[in-house]
């Protein structure tokens, strides 16, 4: 079977649309990861996914804000029921029977996918988000950004509406307890190949996971099965594309809360998640102003916001007209070797303002020994403790003194003394 013809198969069975799957084992008919109904999970919702073309099928998805879903792309994608468009209603009711069309549904008026999905040339980038029309009273599920690196065998649970058997159960929200078998730079593979797994119908379900602190943080949303008995499946990881989320969430949730975006509305409270003008930042969604920059002199992203002038800024900083934001106070700058004042000066290029003395700081590059000096600078260290080239020491020459020598038969006494004796007496002889 061709790589490609894999990939279509595995999508398939995410989504539940294989026909005429084998009949399963007695053992792989037990429920799902144990198969425990759910009612806790509130934040993790059923999708009904209907196409312009009268195809339909279900997913989950799991609220990480107010108005926020979070599922697999293959479930929003149109082109996988070979649709236009398509339509989700979403409801958290613990079962199916229990939806109620208008009363405990809610509609998805907006969608995106992952810009690296792409369903005919692989699953990566399985993530898709999904607006609610109207805000949720649900408390949201948090979710992770730090890395999974070294989580290997750590303990998870999975939640989703899908089946406790590959041909039957769907549509009641379920848990289950597992482990992470094996990650990838993008994947989560879950499923102990004996008696639990996510099926179908648990796509864009989440994987959870109870981190040092106490808190159990959503880390990867389910994305596919790798065979029919649901034993074998994979997650997409979350922390593999945090920026996705954090983007959206920047663009469509307004909330003060701490949600790891800062509101860029009115907030009674301050939003915990908002950093000061000028303060140290990681994304523009940490800053009001959705600017975090850097510049020449202070490489360590801050916050910042755009302006027109030196009145738009505050907290000290003044507006840099080349790029319309607002940047750190600058200092007066030199050029290598030119002279430097220590804490007053920056110097460009790289040099660091050093001197043999403080009187001669200049601006010199940093170096480690000699070999790394244009000749004739050296390599040595400065008042300031650090190493840098310097030019050699100016070289100190005696004073020059002008001595003849002797005229023969004269005494030590120099001949020009004796000469100008000679001159004297001879006018003196002259008649008047």
């Amino acid at each position: 079977m061709s790589a490609l013809r894999f990939v279509s198969l595995v999508v398939a069975l995410a989504l539940g649309a294989c026909d005429g799957p084998p009949q399963p084992s007695r053992a792989a008919r037990q429920a799902i990861v144990g198969g425990s109904p759910s009612l806790i999970d509130k934040s993790v919702f059923m999708l009904d996914i209907r196409g312009d073309n009268g195809a339909s099928t279900r997913c989950s998805a799991t609220l990480i804000a107010p108005r926020t879903l979070l599922t697999a792309a293959h479930c929003a994608d149109a082109a996988m029921l070979g649709a236009t468009t398509v339509t989700l209603i979403a409801s958290n009711a613990p079962t199916e029977a229990e939806v109620i069309p208008g009363v405990n549904t809610v509609r998805v008026t907006q969608t995106r996918l992952h810009p690296s999905w792409n369903a005919a040339a692989g699953l990566g980038g399985d993530l898709a988000l999904a607006l609610l029309e109207t805000p949720q009273s649900t408390t949201p599920s948090p979710w992770n950004q730090a890395t999974l690196t070294g989580l290997g065998g750590a303990p998870v649970r999975a939640v989703g509406y899908g089946a406790d058997a590959p041909d039957a159960g769907t549509g009641t929200r379920r848990t289950v307890d597992l482990t992470i078998r094996q990650l990838t730079t993008e994947l989560i593979f879950v499923g102990n190949f004996v008696d639990k797994g996510i099926c179908h119908g648990d796509s864009g379900g989440p994987t959870f996971h109870t981190f040092g602190d106490g808190v159990e943080r959503l880390i990867g949303v389910h994305s596919f099965t790798r065979g029919e008995d649901c034993l074998d499946g994979a997650d997409t990881r979350i922390d593999a594309r945090a920026e996705f989320v954090l983007q959206w969430l920047s663009e469509f949730e307004e909330n003060c809360a701490a949600n790891d975006v800062c509101a860029v509305g009115v907030c009674g409270p301050v939003d915990p998640d908002c950093v000061p003008l000028g303060q140290p930042c990681t994304a523009p969604w940490d800053c009001r102003g959705r600017q975090c920059v850097s510049d020449a002199q202070h490489p360590s992203p801050y916050c910042s916001r755009t302006c027109a002038s030196d009145a738009d800024c505050t907290e000290g900083l003044g507006c840099d007209l080349a790029r319309g934001v607002c940047q750190q106070p600058q200092l007066p700058s030199s050029r290598p070797t030119e002279a430097c004042l220590p804490g007053a000066t920056f110097c460009t290029s790289g040099s660091v303002c050093n001197g043999p003395t403080v009187d001669q700081a200049r601006c010199s590059q940093p170096c480690a020994n000699t070999l790394e000096c244009l000749p004739p600078q050296t390599c040595r260290t400065g008042f300031t403790g650090t190493n840098a080239c310097f030019d050699p020491p100016p070289l100190t020459l005696p004073v020059a003194r002008l001595e003849l020598p002797a005229a023969p038969g004269c005494s030590a006494v120099g001949g020009w003394p004796m000469l100008a004796l000679a001159v004297l007496f001879g006018r003196r002889r002259r008649p008047a």
